[in-house]
C-alpha cells in the first residue's frame, strides 16, 4: 500500500533558527522512511520576520514548504485553528500531522503517528501521549497542579497535546466548533473525536528558551478548561448543592442538640446557627450565578473558526520545495 502523504502544519513564533532545524532534521526521517510531505508554516505575526535565507534550501522529502502569515498574534492554539480552517478551506485531502516548531515535538515520533495512523485506517486521529518530560522541576510542578485542577473541574485527565495527526474530515468537523479557538486538544476531546494516544517522549528544544512565561502558561491551562465551561459549571454546582445539604444537616444538628436533648450547651447555639444561615445564603447565591452564567452563555454568538479565520489571514508565500 503506497504511504500517504502528509501535511504538516506548524505553528512559529520568532523561533525560525529552530524550525530550520527541524525541518532538516524531518527531511532526513522522512527520506529514510520512504515517505514524502509538505510543509505549511503558520507565521504567527512575529516580530523577528523568517529570514530571506530560511527554507530556502533544496530538501528529498519535503515536496513543498509554504509560510502562512496572520495579521496579529493569536498565540499558539488560534494560529494552529487558523492553519486547519486554510487547510479545509482549500479542500485539503491529506492528513493533518501537527506539531511544535522548537524540537520537542520529535521527527522520528512524527514518523511513529503517521504508520500508526495508517494502521489504524485512516479514519482516527493519533495524538501523542507523553510519558516523559524534559522540562525543569518548577514548569513539572505546575504543570502537575494543571492537570489536577482539570481533572477536578472536568472529570477529565489530560494526557495529549498538539502533537498530532488528523484526517482531514475531522479537521473539517472541528473547524465548525467555537472550541477550537480556545483549544485544539481539548476540541478533540470535547466534540468526540476517534483518537488513539500514542506513548511519546518529549524532545529538547534545539536553540534558545521556550517564549512562554507563566502567564501564558495559565492562560494556555485556563483556556484547555474553558472548552468544557458547561461541565466545569455543572461540577461546581453539584458541589455547592453537596456544600448546602451539609450545613443543612449540619444546623438541624445544633437546634436537634439545642432543644430534644439535655445535653449541656453554651450560649453560642444563635451564633453557630447564624453563621450555618449565612452559609446557606452565600452558598445558594453562588448556585443562582452559576445556573445564569451556564444558561446565558448558551445564547452567546461565538467565534467560529471556518467562518472567521480570513479576519486574521495576511497572505501565503511559498518557500522551498
Amino acid at each position: 500500500m503506497a504511504h500517504l502523504t502528509p501535511v504538516l502544519l506548524i505553528p512559529v513564533y520568532n523561533d525560525w533558527a529552530s524550525c530550520s532545524v527541524l525541518l532538516e532534521k524531518l527531511d532526513e526521517n522522512f527520506l529514510a522512511a520512504s515517505r514524502t510531505l509538505t510543509v505549511v508554516l503558520i507565521n504567527d505575526d512575529s516580530p523577528v520576520p523568517p529570514p530571506e535565507e530560511f527554507a530556502r534550501r533544496s530538501y528529498r522529502a519535503i515536496e513543498s514548504i509554504s509560510i502562512l502569515h496572520l495579521r496579529i498574534n493569536l498565540s499558539h492554539q488560534r494560529a494552529i485553528a487558523v492553519g486547519l480552517c486554510h487547510l479545509v478551506d482549500s479542500a485539503q485531502a491529506n492528513p493533518i500531522l501537527i506539531m511544535d516548531s522548537d524540537g520537542e515535538d520529535t521527527p522520528a515520533d512524527s514518523i511513529r503517528l503517521l504508520d500508526r495512523f495508517e494502521e489504524l485506517g485512516g479514519a482516527t486521529a493519533v495524538f501523542a501521549q507523553r510519558t516523559r518530560r524534559s522540562e525543569n522541576w518548577s514548569f513539572r510542578l505546575g504543570y502537575f497542579l494543571y492537570r489536577t485542577l482539570h481533572l477536578i473541574l472536568t472529570g477529565i485527565p489530560v494526557q495529549m497535546g498538539n502533537f498530532s495527526i488528523i484526517a482531514p474530515s475531522q479537521a473539517a468537523r472541528l473547524v465548525l466548533t467555537s472550541s477550537l479557538w480556545n483549544h485544539y486538544a481539548a476540541a478533540a476531546l470535547h466534540h468526540k473525536l476517534a483518537l488513539f494516544l500514542l506513548p511519546t517522549h518529549r524532545g529538547h528544544r534545539y536553540f534558545g528558551a521556550s517564549s512562554m512565561n507563566t502567564v501564558s502558561l495559565v492562560t494556555h491551562g485556563l483556556s484547555a478548561i474553558s472548552v468544557f465551561a458547561e461541565r466545569v459549571v455543572v461540577r461546581i454546582l453539584i458541589g455547592v448543592i453537596t456544600a448546602g445539604v451539609l450545613l443543612v444537616l449540619a444546623l438541624l444538628g445544633v437546634v436537634t442538640l439545642r432543644l430534644f436533648t439535655q445535653l449541656p450547651i453554651p450560649g453560642w447555639t444563635s451564633t453557630v446557627s447564624g453563621l450555618l444561615l449565612l452559609l446557606l445564603a452565600q452558598l445558594a447565591t453562588a448556585a443562582g450565578v452559576l445556573v445564569f452564567f451556564l444558561l446565558s452563555s448558551r445564547g452567546v454568538a461565538s467565534v467560529i473558526p471556518l467562518r472567521d479565520y480570513k479576519l486574521f489571514f495576511s497572505h501565503l508565500e511559498q518557500r522551498g520545495s
